[in-house]
């Protein structure tokens, strides 16, 4: 019996070593299936297929990821999480001296201005006028978002 069994598998693998012989079978057995399951053979079939069809670049790429490509990456996110904190610091910094700069200058202008109030008067109900528009506008434009 086992020889028998040899012989079938010898025949399958010598009858099956083209891709059309192979076709050609399938679509054999397929139709002297029923109705009813042959339909949904073809359609496990189709659905086969379309999975075969959905590999994308990325995945054929993703299979040749080692891990030095990993180990730059890691290094290359880190530095660049270092560049930002160094960014961020700055700007920080940058915003603080020009905020005292604005600060020192409206102390001198009330000083200098002092013995004139009108002109005090107009002068900061402009610069009040600005900022609140500007501090509103910023605020309508985030909300936007």
């Amino acid at each position: 019996m086992e020889d028998k069994e040899k012989e079938n598998s010898k025949d399958i693998v010598t009858d099956l070593t083209s891709e059309e012989d192979q076709e050609e079978e399938m679509f054999g057995i397929i139709s002297e299936l029923p109705e009813e399951k042959r339909e949904i053979v073809e359609r496990f079939m189709y659905q086969s297929f379309q999975m075969r069809a959905t590999i994308t670049p990325e995945s054929e790429v993703s299979k040749k990821i080692t891990s030095d490509h990993i180990t730059k990456y890691i290094d290359a996110s880190e530095k660049e999480m270092e560049l930002s904190y160094k960014d961020k610091e700055k700007t920080r910094k940058f915003n603080i001296i020009v905020i005292i700069g604005c600060f020192v200058f409206f102390t001198l202008l009330i000083f200098m201005l002092k013995s004139s109030p009108n002109i005090l008067e107009r002068i900061v109900t402009s610069v009040v006028s600005l900022i609140a528009g500007a501090l509103g506008g910023y605020g309508y434009g985030t909300s936007k978002r």
